[in-house]
């Protein structure tokens, strides 16, 4: 009797743990169509955006690109195969997107679970954060996807002190540093995460001297050299003469937007609960959260910039999220299985809403310049009229105009401008002035003054992002 119970129950078992298995499984598949869906979904819908043109013209001229060659060569190469357009221009991104989402299933499966694995995969595939730089014709996913291998070979290489493992993080960092400089943003977080294991009483076997030289040595001796260079372009990017707490502090709540607060505050209790239980893994994932947007956060209060370059820490976030939501799972499942449930749905939700605003009230985030360029194609404005505009090379690009470009709103003081419209008004060929309201590029008070004195507001293309306004105006001169 007594086997035939044994037997019974090692029959259930395992038809519990393939159950199991099979829901895994589609679980799994479900999360990576979702990814697929919301990074293909509307990929050629959205106008280019300035930088995304500018990513264009150097993947065909790769001697303008300056030392991360890896994404322009990857993009150029894709835009050989098809004919240039926002869909082809963004493919890679959204592939590279899409890739990470399985990527980071299999690193929380090894770092804890299964579930962590599929709950960080799917907090991934629903990032809003994400998904806008999968759809962005830039190398910002690409950096994260080898950023987030690099790191991960890199914790393996300590904890099972293994030089392959090693030598693999070593190789991602360099694609990574290719693929864009802020790759940088990790070797602080790797060498607080050694500085912090070396001096843990569970210390793995790879904390070592040898371990560290190695993964860190090439990349501080590189830094070294090539600091001057780093200067030239933050000092060509810098907009800023002196440390802005304001800057700083506006710039952290984008961050945090950007994230999430609902994936940082399940963060926070994952980092809490590996706290409590003195696990050492704690140790890799809160420099790599931390770290990176730390040292964002300090550069562009003394420059200016944005909270792109903090996506290279949003593996970590997710997999703390992701930990601190199975362990609340899992004790919900045996208390309060349907707050469980709830506490689930409140961070997808959450995540989903911002995803809905992208894609409907916020159309992709981007300024809709192919619109405002048809309007002025329709109304046979082109290059017998003056041209004006704050985004000469969106306009030229969606003119089809290849050489002629516009006049730069930017290059002119209200008094120049003032001068070259003044000579124009009533003649047959009037001054048209396209205005992007977006605030890094938006005419000053004056400009504006000048704008309104001398032109009539024709058509207007609004857009609103987080408070932010989009939107494009044109404006044609008084007869």
């Amino acid at each position: 009797m007594r086997n035939v119970e044994h037997e019974s129950g090692g029959a259930a078992s395992l038809a519990e743990k393939t159950a199991g298995r099979g829901a895994a499984i589609a679980t799994f598949v479900v999360i990576v169509l979702a990814a697929i869906f919301l990074r293909f979904y509307k990929l050629g819908a959205w106008s280019f955006w300035a930088d995304e043109v500018f990513t264009i013209y150097d993947s065909r001229n790769l001697s303008r690109v300056r030392g991360y060659p890896v994404g322009y060569f990857l993009i150029g190469l894709v835009l050989r195969v098809f004919d240039v357009s926002e869909f082809s221009a963004r493919l890679l991104p959204a592939v590279a997107g899409i890739v990470s989402v399985p990527v980071l299933y299999w690193i929380g499966r090894h770092l804890y679970s299964r579930r962590t694995g599929l709950i960080a995969a799917g907090l991934l595939s629903i990032s809003c954060f994400h998904i806008y730089y999968s759809q962005y014709a830039r190398y910002y996913t690409l950096l994260m996807l080898f950023g987030m291998l690099a790191m991960w070979f890199a914790f393996l290489g300590i904890e099972r002190n293994s030089r392959g493992w090693i030598a693999a993080a070593v190789a991602g960092l360099v694609l990574a540093f290719l693929t864009h400089w802020t790759a940088g943003l990790l070797i602080p977080a790797l060498g607080l995460t050694f500085l912090w294991l070396a001096h843990g009483q569970e210390r793995p076997a790879g904390a070592n001297r040898f371990n560290a030289a190695v993964l860190l040595g090439p990349f501080v001796v590189g830094g070294v050299l090539l600091t001057p260079v780093f200067v030239r372009f933050l000092r060509g990017w810098s907009g800023a003469e002196s440390f802005s707490v304001m800057r700083a502090g506006l710039l952290v709540l984008k961050v945090a937007d950007r994230i999430e607060p609902a994936v940082i505050l399940c963060a926070l209790v994952g980092g809490f609960l590996f706290w409590v239980e003195r696990d050492y893994r704690l140790k890799w994932l809160a420099p790599y959260a931390l770290v990176p947007p730390a040292v964002v956060v300090i550069v562009v209060a003394f420059s200016r910039g944005g909270s792109r370059f903090a996506i290279v820490c949003l593996p970590a976030w997710l997999l703390l999220a992701a930990y601190g939501l199975d362990r609340l799972i899992a004790i919900g499942r045996k208390k309060h299985p349907v707050m469980a449930c709830v506490l689930v749905a409140c961070v997808a939700v959450s995540l989903l809403i911002k995803d809905a605003r992208y894609f409907t009230v916020e159309m992709g985030q981007r300024p809709p310049w192919k619109e405002a360029v048809r309007f002025v194609k329709d109304k046979g404005f082109g290059r017998h009229n003056e041209i004006i505009t704050n985004s000469p090379a969106l306009f030229s690009y969606y003119f089809c105009a290849s050489i002629w470009m516009p006049n730069v709103l930017a290059d002119y003081s209200p008094s120049q401008l003032e001068d070259i419209l003044a000579p124009l008004r009533g003649k047959d060929s009037p001054a048209v002035i396209l205005v992007e309201h977006t605030s890094n590029v938006a005419p000053t008070r004056e400009q504006w003054r000048v704008i309104s004195e001398h032109c009539d507001l024709v058509e207007s293309y609004p857009l609103y992002v987080r408070f932010l306004d989009y939107s494009i105006s044109i404006y044609v001169q008084k007869e």
